[in-house]
């Protein structure tokens, strides 16, 4: 009697069919001692080295080692013995494919049942955890759920009908579709906030999948009324709030609570976004200028102009001295020539 582990480098078919006999065989034999699935049994016999000699008698099993993982497999009419250790994987409650589907499909509850699986890593057990996500690859009839096969889906939007190139869109010229997130570019996704009120940048088809080059985003931003020269102080008389398609700058000043007091830095033209790049902000106070502070003293409050020894912006602290007694005091800058102290 001899032990038949064999190691070669390209088994023979013969040789793979002796070894799947005998695979199954330990299983059926271990699921009835162990009382367990077939399918739940996992035979260590996956080596392609592995040569096992065909046996024309009943295969001879027994537990050995005094435990229930190592089998040992005998074969009278050859005279061998292989031992293999098997491991015993619980089964739960999974899903599997009720056909075969493409890559990207999206899964509803009709396209899965559950069954019993082997216990695994990514095993789904929940069916929320499938529906309404997509396939990552094709995937056969009867094949197990796994995460790994599941992808996330995203929202895209598809025209409804042909709309023209400036056209403005709303709600009703759009849908959403459910799509597969894999390999979807970065310039394909967009939201319904940012599709709405936005104009379409060229013709688009009924049909299609808005995609970032279709539409130009609205936005909106300070431009000027009129010509500025270099050096004029900024303000409402000479800006305006405006609406704007397109890409904007990424300095623009969008609004007039981002500009803040300022002077030009170059002469601006009224088609030309206002941008952070065109201008220098002022300071709200300036050295020496005389600024008009407010202490509060309970329920007194007593306002003199001091005379500022530093510059400062709104909420900045800076000293102030007083125009008598020359005493410095550190007061809060409240805005253009105001301060005060508490």
């Amino acid at each position: 009697m001899f032990t038949a582990l064999t190691l070669a480098t390209s088994p023979s078919q013969g040789q793979e069919t002796a070894k799947d006999l005998l695979v199954a065989s330990i299983q059926k034999w271990a699921s009835g001692q162990l009382d367990v699935d077939s399918e739940s049994i996992e035979v260590m016999a996956s080596d392609s080295r592995l040569i096992i000699e065909g046996c024309n008698s009943e295969y001879q099993f027994d537990f050995i080692y005094g435990g229930k993982d190592m089998v040992s497999a005998r074969c009278d009419s050859t005279d061998w013995v292989l031992n293999l250790r098997i491991t015993v994987s619980p089964m739960i409650n999974g899903y599997v494919f009720q056909k075969d589907f493409p890559v990207g499909t999206i899964l509803t509850n009709r396209d899965v049942r559950q069954t019993e699986i082997k216990k695994s890593r990514g095993a789904v057990t929940n069916d929320k955890a499938i529906i309404g996500r997509a396939t990552t690859v094709s995937v056969k009839e009867g094949q197990e759920v796994n995460k790994s096969l599941l992808n996330d889906t995203v929202t895209r939007f598809v025209a409804k009908f042909n709309i023209s190139k400036g056209t403005v869109i709303d709600r009703l010229m759009v849908e959403p579709v459910q799509e597969s997130q894999i390999n979807i570019a970065l310039n394909q996704l967009l939201t319904l906030d940012t599709i709405i009120n936005s104009k379409a940048a060229s013709n688009i088809s009924e049909g299609s999948l808005l995609v970032k080059d279709d539409i130009l985003i609205r936005g909106s931003a300070l431009f000027p009324l009129v010509s500025i020269a270099r050096g004029a102080i900024l303000s409402g008389d000479v800006l305006e709030k405006r609406s704007y398609f397109g890409t904007l700058p990424r300095d623009v000043v969008k609004n007039f609570d981002n500009l803040g007091r300022a002077t030009s830095l170059r002469q601006l033209e009224p088609n030309q976004a206002l941008r952070y790049s065109d201008i220098r902000p002022l300071a709200d106070i300036s050295k020496d200028d005389i600024v008009r502070l407010t202490v509060n003293r309970g329920l007194v409050t007593v306002t003199i102009d001091m005379r500022a020894t530093e510059q400062g912006y709104i909420g900045d602290q800076i000293m102030l001295e007083n125009l008598e007694s020359g005493r410095l005091v550190r007061s809060r800058v409240t805005g253009p020539g105001t301060a005060e102290r508490e």
